[in-house]
């Protein structure tokens, strides 16, 4: 993606093979940051834990 793109729902964000990162040691933790969230209302993620493909992650 460039600057100004937007992002809606079901779009894929990353897409990386985890049992490979696992096997060579390192840990597969995906931090999300949104640099503009003073801009929306109500910025909301997903509880701490694991999400699954197709799970919600961060509601706008």
């Amino acid at each position: 993606g460039k600057s100004g793109d937007s992002v809606k729902k079901g779009d894929r964000l990353i897409e990386f093979d985890e049992n490979a990162i696992r096997g060579e040691g390192y840990d597969t933790t995906v931090v999300l940051v949104v640099l503009n969230q003073d801009r929306f209302k109500g910025v909301r993620f997903a509880e701490e834990g694991p999400i699954r493909a197709g799970d919600p992650l961060i509601w706008v």
